[in-house]
């Protein structure tokens, strides 16, 4: 039974559409596998190119779970993003939590204008999930969300249905919880 099945039963919705989007190699693809199968993501993923639009994955009881993985290149960005955004009933933006201004300051800035990017894009009405991923690589060091908002633009949280949860797409550590916040703020 995946994750989304079991919490079903909370919930009245017909059609959800969700709709990732973040930098490349933050988890996309391999938080929407374990929402398929609820069971941790041994392999590694190939990098998304475009729009992956899966509406057959997820069928729960009179749900429709559509999931509309985007690729993080900023290439993609560009063309698909607003697309994306425009289709989506709730949004997680996946942040690889493990980069770090001081590690990886071209990468954390992009990740910072991908930010400023959709959050732009982003009605207020649609809620958002904002997914500090990779917090199994502790080794890393991942950011914590006291970390991430104290860089997060505050003009990004004003009139907003918005959280912020630690999670490994890997292991399926806080997806639960999101997505149950996530389904909770559409009711």
């Amino acid at each position: 039974m995946s994750i989304l099945s079991s919490l079903s039963k909370h919930f009245n919705k017909d059609d959800v559409t969700l709709t990732l989007i973040g930098p490349p190699n933050s988890g996309k693809t391999t938080l929407i596998k374990y929402l398929s199968t609820s069971k941790p993501v041994e392999e590694d993923n190939l990098p998304t190119m475009g729009v992956q639009i899966r509406r057959e994955a997820m069928k729960i009881d009179k749900w429709t779970i559509s999931t509309i993985d985007t690729g993080g290149q900023y290439n993609f960005m560009q063309m698909f993003w607003e697309t994306a955004i425009e289709q989506a009933t709730c949004i997680i933006f996946v942040i690889d939590a493990t980069i770090r201004k001081e590690t990886d300051e071209e990468l954390f800035n992009r990740t910072l204008e991908q930010i400023d990017y959709s959050f732009n894009l982003i009605p207020e009405v649609v809620p958002i999930l904002i997914a500090l991923n990779k917090q199994d690589l502790t080794e890393a060091n991942p950011m914590t969300i006291k970390e991430i908002l104290e860089l997060f633009p505050k003009k990004h949280l004003i009139d907003r249905t918005i959280s912020f949860k630690e999670t490994s797409a890997k292991y399926g550590h806080g997806i639960k919880d999101s997505i149950l916040w996530l389904l909770e703020s559409m009711e």
